[in-house]
């Protein structure tokens, strides 16, 4: 039954990102850059230093999965200089020169990395249990189908600007016109609440960024041409299905 649930989200995810895994004859317009590649060595430097040589390189494995999720969707919607950034303590980020032409194709850029990782999680997690229990690669592969759970449930959450965040302000954006950045300051208001609870100076600093990045991005991805209705809908169980 896993080997049936992996095989099968695994090609569903290949048909969804169809033509994004490769640019055909066409080379990517990106060259990196000194400091993109001093940022990725510290990323997996701080990685194994923090968790150790396996869990770290497991954590940037699963991080780089992610990314390239999104990566790929990029080129499926047309950016060809897409690429990602791996960033310490950060993990990484996808971009690109210029915004999404409209609300689905952001939604579906998002949308994939969480798929991708789901993916992966499963697969891992598939993959251990088909290996003897003492195996190093399936104490590897545990910790990747952990650390895929773990990414995703903290990128899914419905916070501006992580992916979770953006996913359900392009659906509520769609369905209910002048409530999504309502929706994004009261979930931000939360955050904050829930800081200043658990004394915790991270999650603050992250509650007022997200303020600072809705004031800004958000506004931005209001200038898009935003989903239908039906798109809306269908984007929301691919929500709750991740």
């Amino acid at each position: 039954m896993d080997v049936l649930l992996t095989t099968g989200l695994a090609g569903l995810t290949w048909l969804t990102l169809l033509g994004g895994w490769r640019m055909g004859d066409t080379r990517l317009d990106y060259t990196p850059s000194f400091g993109a590649i001093a940022l990725g060595l510290l990323a997996v430097g701080a990685a194994v230093w923090i968790f150790g040589i396996a869990a770290g390189l497991a954590l940037i494995l699963t991080v780089l999965v992610h990314e390239y999720g999104h990566v790929a969707a990029f080129r499926v919607a047309g950016h060809s200089d897409a690429t990602f950034r791996l960033i310490p303590f950060f993990g990484g980020v996808a971009i690109s020169r210029r915004m999404p032409d409209t609300r689905l194709h952001d939604f579906y850029i998002t949308a994939m990395g969480p798929g991708i990782c789901l993916v992966l999680m499963c697969g891992a997690f598939t993959l251990a249990n088909a290996l003897p229990e003492d195996s190093p690669l399936a104490e590897f592969c545990v910790l990747v189908g952990v650390f895929s759970g773990v990414l995703n449930f903290f990128r899914l959450l419905p916070l501006w600007p992580i992916d979770g965040g953006k996913m359900l302000h392009a659906i509520v954006g769609a369905l209910s016109p002048g409530a999504a950045d309502k929706l994004m300051y009261a979930m931000g208001v939360l955050v904050l609440v829930v800081a200043l609870a658990l004394h915790s100076i991270i999650l603050f600093v992250f509650g007022l960024l997200s303020f600072q990045s809705i004031a800004g991005s958000a506004a931005a991805h209001r200038e898009l041409r935003p989903m239908s209705e039906l798109e809306a809908l269908h984007g929301l169980a691919i929500h709750q299905l991740m």
